[in-house]
C-alpha cells in the first residue's frame, strides 16, 4: 500500500555557509501534494544539538515520515544516532519509525557530486558543478527565494535511502561470495583458510566492510579512515556505522535476531577457528536477513 503521508528530511550539514542564520529553516518540495520538505540544521554534535534534532523530528511525527541525516564532520557517529533515536522513541509508533543516517566525505546519494539527482551541492548549498564528460551546473532548487526544491531530486534521494540498508547488506553478501568463489566447489573447508583469503590485499576493502558490519571496526582508527577514503573515492556508502541502531529502531525484533545470528556466524566461522565449515550456512544467514527486511519501509 502506498504511503501518502508527508515525507520530511532533516539534514544536519554546513548550512550556515549557504545563508542559514536561524537554528533551522524549511525548504518545501515543488508540486508536493503532501507537503514534503527538507529541514536544514547546522549544529555540531552536543547534548543540546541532539535535543534540537530530536525535538524537530517530533514536530513532524504525527503526520509524517522522517529521515534524519547527520554529518560525520559535525561530530556525529553511531552513538549519536542511538541517543537521538532514544529521545524520539516514545513519540514513535510502528507505523512511523524514524530512520537516521550518517553521511559525509562527499559521497552517497545525498550529494550531487555522486548523484546528479542529489540534493547537497557545494558547501551549504543545493547546487554544484558536476564534470561528467562535460562540465555543467546542477541545481536542486526550483526557486531559491521562495525556498522550493525540485521534486525529482527529493524523490530520488528519498527512494535511495528508503532501501539503503537492505541494498548495502545485499551488496556485501554478493561481494563476499564473489571473493570466496574459489572455495565454493570444495567440500571441506577450514575456517582459517577463509580468513586468510579475506585478509589478502585484494580483499582489504571487503574485509574492512565486514569489520564494520560486525561492529569490530574501531572508531577513529586508521582502518575506519581507510574505509571512509574508499567511500569518497568510489562514491558509495560502505560503512555500517549507522546500521545496527536503525535495525533495532526500524525493523521488527525477528530481523534484529537474524542479524545477531549472522554476526555470530561470521565471528565464529570467518574471523576465527580452524574447524571445517560449510559456506552454505553463511549464505542462508544472509538470505534470511535480507528476506526479513522489506525492500522499502516507505513508498
Amino acid at each position: 500500500m502506498k504511503d501518502h503521508r508527508r515525507r520530511v528530511m532533516i539534514i544536519v550539514w554546513w548550512w550556515t555557509y549557504g545563508g542559514l542564520d536561524a537554528p533551522s529553516d524549511v525548504w518545501q518540495v515543488e508540486d508536493s501534494a503532501g507537503g514534503d520538505c527538507v529541514v536544514r540544521i547546522d549544529q555540531r554534535y552536543s547534548d543540546n544539538a541532539r535535543t534540537i534534532i530530536a525535538e524537530k523530528a517530533k514536530e513532524y511525527l504525527s503526520d509524517s515520515q522522517v529521515f534524519i541525516f547527520l554529518h560525520r564532520n559535525h561530530g556525529y557517529n553511531g552513538k549519536a544516532i542511538q541517543e537521538i533515536l532514544g529521545e524520539i522513541k516514545n513519540n514513535q509508533t510502528e507505523a512511523t519509525p524514524v530512520r537516521c543516517f550518517l553521511f559525509g566525505e562527499g559521497n552517497g546519494s545525498l550529494y550531487i557530486a555522486s548523484n546528479p539527482r542529489g540534493l547537497l551541492g557545494t558547501k551549504g548549498t543545493f547546487k554544484a558543478q558536476r564534470i561528467n564528460g562535460i562540465t555543467q551546473w546542477i541545481d536542486a532548487t526550483s526557486d531559491s527565494d521562495l525556498k522550493f526544491l525540485k521534486k525529482e531530486h527529493f524523490d530520488n534521494v528519498w527512494q535511495a535511502y528508503a532501501k539503503a540498508f537492505k541494498s548495502k547488506v545485499f551488496e556485501l553478501k554478493e561481494d563476499i561470495f564473489l571473493a570466496l568463489s574459489p572455495f565454493l566447489t570444495r567440500q571441506q573447508l577450514k575456517a582459517n583458510e577463509l580468513y586468510q583469503h579475506l585478509r589478502r590485499q585484494e580483499n582489504k576493502l571487503l574485509f574492512l566492510r565486514l569489520l564494520s558490519f560486525t561492529g569490530k571496526l574501531r572508531k577513529g582508527s586508521s582502518q575506519e579512515r581507510t574505509l571512509h577514503e574508499q567511500e569518497n573515492k568510489l562514491g558509495r556508502a560502505l560503512d555500517f556505522d549507522d546500521f545496527s541502531t536503525n535495525l533495532t529502531a526500524v525493523y521488527n525484533p525477528t530481523t534484529s535476531g537474524i542479524y545477531n545470528d549472522l554476526i555470530k556466524e561470521i565471528n565464529q566461522n570467518l574471523f576465527t577457528g580452524t574447524h571445517e565449515y560449510d559456506l552454505s550456512q553463511l549464505r542462508d544467514h544472509f538470505t534470511g536477513l535480507l528476506e526479513s527486511m522489506p525492500g522499502e519501509v516507505y513508498n
